[in-house]
């Protein structure tokens, strides 16, 4: 029980921080989607706290590049931030759809011809 407390704790105090240092859009895409992604993609805690990390660090990286490539085709310039959650949605948006119980494998299973033995 006292885990769970310190463990309230530090992600209130991380987040509040972040809030001054970062902006909310970034901090509320990093919170809630990489270990929302994580969850289409599997059940299992260590897996999951693994693919969240995965999620994040991809979200970060091509959001950050995906920044700077709208000035060099003369488009006006985009703000990391917003990149960064908006990649982070498109990865979300990708595991949704082709998860393991994403939308493309339900619409598929109700496609399939029913087996007569």
């Amino acid at each position: 029980m006292l885990m769970h407390y310190l463990l309230m704790i530090m992600v209130a105090v991380t987040t509040v921080a972040s809030f001054e240092a970062v902006g909310s859009i970034i901090v509320i895409a990093m919170l809630i989607v990489p270990p929302a992604t994580a969850f289409l993609l599997t059940r299992n805690l260590p897996t999951l706290i693994l693919v969240s990390l995965i999620v994040a660090a991809l979200s970060a990286i091509l959001g950050q590049i995906a920044s700077h490539i709208p000035p060099l085709l003369g488009l006006p310039d985009t703000t990391s931030s917003g990149m960064i959650a908006t990649t982070a949605g498109f990865l979300f948006l990708l595991a949704w759809l082709f998860g393991p119980e994403g939308l493309i494998k339900k619409q598929s299973k109700q496609l399939e011809a029913p087996q007569f033995d």
